[in-house]
């Protein structure tokens, strides 16, 4: 669920705020300064600099209810870049406006500043030069699909491009099916980065040397199944993980799931993989796992594995029950006694999402 936090330090931002939390008290949190005490307002902080630092680290929306001038300032230090910033509108006191100020495509400002337009009545302002062309920007459309977007500097060329008439080649993966409003797209195995125009590759796999007229997004198709011996130091296996994607030729970002046997659902090692890379730990039984093995002959066993767990393996069956596809992209792999492997989810179904900020989170 995304957390959104309302920042302000009069008393009609106050009545403003308490309008937002009172529309949605499960994801939106209050913040004030220590010497201004509101009931239900959190005001633990001295500055207005110090809730900043703190809602930039934890929330992905800020709703700043001030000037933009003083928005502007405060928020400078914090920024780090269009792919981490989390989304900031600032609204005045007496919501008239809500201005989409930073993040406005792959962190939903945009959204957000017209879902309070919507929830309190005030005018939304964005000034995204595709927004106001009525264009969908190439973040835009990463933000609708789930997927991560890199290089990042790439964007501006291809928003200019569409401004400037351009239309975009799309290139996929072999399974991975996308909306329908995507009525031509290309086999991704027939790309050449020496083509001209302006080419969308949709893909997990790693290309070097991306060029101005490529942008890349990742589909959250990859189950990684994996196995350890107990109390495996944390970093070594994100370090491990990390290595195995690169070895591989395939991003990170694209990996949807960590998989393993239910023994194992919590294995501080496995946690800390999953928290740090926001995505889920799902565990299997050994009946699960067994059954799988029963169902592919072929999949690696490993007497040790079966005398202390009693399954033949976890990483292979793991991945395939994961990824619910018989076959895997990268067989069981031994690093520093982690067990690795890799399925893929097929057919894998772009869809666009409209979440709310303020009824789905």
């Amino acid at each position: 669920m995304k957390r959104v936090a309302v920042v302000t330090l009069t008393e009609k931002g106050f009545s403003l705020g308490d309008l937002i939390y009172n529309l949605a008290p499960q994801i939106v949190e209050r913040f004030t300064i220590r010497k201004l005490n509101k009931d239900g307002w959190n005001n633990e902080y001295d500055t207005l600099a110090s809730i900043i630092d703190d809602v930039f680290r934890n929330c992905q929306g800020i709703i700043m209810i001030m000037a933009t001038g003083i928005a502007v300032r405060v928020i400078a230090p914090f920024l780090q870049g269009k792919d981490r910033d989390p989304a900031v509108v600032v609204m005045d006191e007496n919501n008239n406006y809500a201005i989409s100020l930073v993040s406005g495509h792959l962190g939903g400002a945009n959204r957000l500043a017209h879902e309070l337009a919507i929830l309190t009545g005030c005018q939304p302002v964005i000034t995204t030069a595709t927004d106001i062309n009525n264009l969908q920007a190439i973040d835009v459309i990463a933000g609708q699909w789930k997927m991560k977007i890199e290089p990042v500097k790439n964007i501006k060329y291809f928003n200019k491009a569409l401004l400037a008439g351009h239309s975009y080649t799309f290139w996929t993966e072999e399974g991975i099916c996308l909306p329908e409003s995507i009525c031509s797209f290309k086999n991704i195995n027939d790309f050449q980065d020496y083509y001209p125009g302006w080419h969308v590759l949709i893909t997990p796999r790693i290309f070097p040397n991306i060029k101005d007229n490529c942008i890349i997004l990742r589909p959250q198709n990859l189950v990684l199944g994996i196995g350890c011996r107990k109390k495996f130091p944390r970093d070594k296996l994100m370090e491990i993980v990390y290595d195995f994607f690169l070895q591989n030729k395939l991003s990170i970002k694209s990996l949807s799931t960590i998989a393993t046997i239910d023994i194992k659902k919590k294995e501080e090692a496995f946690l800390y993989l999953s928290s740090q890379l926001n995505i889920p730990l799902i565990t299997y039984s050994r009946e699960e796992l067994n059954e799988c093995f029963e169902a592919n002959k072929d999949l690696s066993s490993s007497p040790f594995v079966k005398k202390k767990v009693g399954v033949k393996g976890v990483c292979e069956p793991a991945a395939i029950l994961g990824a619910n596809n018989n076959k895997l992209l990268i067989n069981k792999t031994i690093k520093e006694g982690v067990t690795l492997a890799l399925a893929v989810i097929k057919p894998y179904f772009i869809t666009t999402d409209d979440y709310s900020w303020f009824t789905m989170g």
